[in-house]
């Protein structure tokens, strides 16, 4: 997605940002190193839940006081 936005702005919004996340999707789609892609998504994957944890242990820790 932010590849998207980033070709969006350096076209100068000639192009409708749909479009321009497609191209970059398809990009994605077709680096032949599937196994990266699963394992950079995965790590991703869990470093939004320690954030997503530590965020609602923040929460719950000042709803206590």
């Amino acid at each position: 997605m932010a590849i998207s936005i980033f070709m969006y702005d350096n076209a100068g919004g000639l192009l409708s940002w749909w479009n321009t996340f497609k191209i970059a999707f398809q990009q994605i789609v077709e680096m032949g190193d599937s196994e990266q892609i699963l394992k950079n998504f995965l790590f991703g994957l869990m470093g939004v839940s320690i954030t997503i944890m530590y965020y609602i242990g923040l929460y719950m820790k000042k709803k206590s006081r």
